[in-house]
């Protein structure tokens, strides 16, 4: 059964914790996945919009080795199965708002859930269903990028995290296990 975490888990899971975490005057933010291949245009503000930057394995978090599972000694035979594959992935997280006051309630929110703003454990569900959770890293501190058009200014922050994440699809294979050793002690000159 694969239990892998991958774009689709993390994208609900960043959803339901912006949404249980951001509110501004007691309401709940929307959070959207912002598709890459098109602009983002919402008219109803605050918002908080997720984007995949992109994607990178992981090799030092990566074991080369497969691991065992269990043993059957009435078979003889050792259950081994391959080790998941690490990856990262990397998100921005934008804040949108018409008011400054508005920016100022989700970013607060966000740094209090968050230890700071700097790393937080992400409850995620697996794709066998196991509730988990997914490391996430700040790369760097909030960055402004407010669009302003004739007199309208729409206040806009993001950060971008680090997320890691499984490829685990749990392939198993059998291999013989050794039950006795025969030592030879008879040399032949």
């Amino acid at each position: 059964m694969s239990e892998s975490v991958w774009f689709e888990q993390v994208d609900t899971a960043l959803i339901k914790f912006v949404k249980q975490h951001i509110t501004v005057a007691g309401d709940t933010v929307d959070c959207r996945v912002r598709k890459p291949d098109e602009d983002f245009k919402k008219e109803d503000y605050p918002i908080v919009s997720l984007y995949n930057v992109y994607s990178k394995r992981d090799d030092f978090r990566r074991c080369p080795n497969d691991v065992k599972v269990s043993m059957d000694e009435e078979r003889k035979v050792l259950i081994m199965e391959k080790p998941c594959l690490p990856y990262n992935l990397f998100y921005q997280i934008d804040f949108w708002a018409m008011m400054q006051s508005h920016m100022n309630e989700m970013l607060f929110r966000w740094v209090s859930a968050t230890n700071g703003g700097r790393d937080f454990n992400l409850p995620v569900i697996d794709t066998g269903g196991n509730n988990r959770t997914c490391y996430c890293m700040c790369k760097e501190d909030f960055k402004k990028s407010d669009l302003v058009t004739g007199n309208t200014r729409i206040f806009h922050s993001f950060l971008t995290y680090r997320i890691y994440v499984e490829i685990d699809e749990n392939v198993r294979t059998e291999e013989a296990l050794i039950t006795e050793i025969a030592v030879n002690t008879k040399q032949e000159v």
